[in-house]
């Protein structure tokens, strides 16, 4: 996974920097279903057709999930090996030159994400994880060589040991997108949680949209970003983001709590619930020493998120 973001890094890299000195090309850019805020580049479709030869080649059994794929459902995603991309995960940022961009790769297995790699080949950031290995950060452009990686990768968070969360979001920095679907009813249902997540004294000290969830993600999994939600987004956005969080010591959870019978662990706390990757919401809490913090927070933002009507 990591040598593949890596090749499909360089492709990404190239583009942006050819954009830049060509200035903006709308020959290059379509939109989706005629929605001028979802763009979608001719560089999206060589990255994913990179990724997509090379994982098959090497992976002939693995099925896939990507961002240009056609008619994803609910059904897509089964218990079989799968791997699931997001080509570029800040396609408007990259159309613009804002160089907050990524590449996200996830392989999942039983429903469950098992590798997590976002890499952003413009800053050269890579963040990684491996279930049960723990996650990783590294700054630098990706080594050539597989066995030199792990020696030039940080342990996720970057503060260690985590700063303490407190119970409330007032003292507490949040991230969230506005998405691609801006009509009026959906619209107004994001503003109208971002001004119950900024009002009064019990509210969030910002709030911050980097435009894409992959790397908002990575900033809660590294500590600087202290709680992200969102809602709208697709699995190839959150997969490979969701892992690095969790294996962190973060917490990932969906808007809503799960049945019980679907938490991974039975110690009732939030880090302990089932994350369903094909829901299209998610909240993601960076790590923190005290799990009853972590509960409170997620408890006090859930009861303030306003449901969307998804298209």
């Amino acid at each position: 996974a990591l040598a593949v973001a890596r090749s499909a890094g360089t492709i990404i890299r190239e583009a942006f920097y050819a954009n830049s000195r060509n200035a903006y090309d709308s020959t290059n850019i379509d939109t989706k279903q005629e929605n001028h805020a979802d763009l979608v580049t001719i560089t999206d479709k060589k990255v994913q057709e990179h990724i997509h030869e090379t994982l098959v080649r090497n992976y002939p059994s693995h099925k896939f999930l990507g961002e240009e794929s056609i008619g994803v459902t609910k059904e897509a995603l089964t218990d079989d090996w799968t791997w699931c991309v997001d080509p570029i995960d800040g396609t408007t940022n990259f159309v613009h030159g804002l160089p907050l961009v990524c590449t996200c790769i996830a392989l999942i297995l039983n429903k469950e994400v098992m590798v997590g790699v976002v890499y952003n080949p413009i800053l050269n950031d890579c963040f990684y994880a491996v279930k049960g290995k723990g996650a990783f950060y590294n700054n630098t452009s990706l080594p050539d060589h597989p066995s030199t990686i792990d020696a030039s990768y940080q342990r996720l968070p970057l503060q260690q040991p985590p700063r303490p969360l407190g119970s409330n979001l007032s003292t507490l920095l949040g991230a969230t997108e506005y998405g691609s679907d801006l009509s009026d009813p959906t619209l107004e249902s994001k503003l109208t949680t971002i001004r119950r997540t900024l009002s009064g004294s019990e509210g969030l000290r910002g709030i911050r949209s980097l435009g894409t969830a992959g790397l908002n993600m990575c900033m809660v999994a590294r500590g600087s970003v202290d709680v992200y939600w969102e809602t709208g987004f697709y699995i190839w956005d959150i997969a490979a983001a969701s892992l690095i969080v969790r294996e962190a010591g973060g917490s990932v959870v969906n808007w809503t709590i799960p049945d019980s019978s679907r938490h991974e662990s039975s110690d009732g706390h939030v880090r302990g619930e089932w994350l369903d990757l094909m829901a299209r919401n998610a909240i993601a809490i960076r790590p923190a020493s005290k799990d009853s913090d972590v509960d409170k927070v997620v408890a006090q933002l859930r009861s303030m998120l306003e449901p969307v009507r998804l298209r």
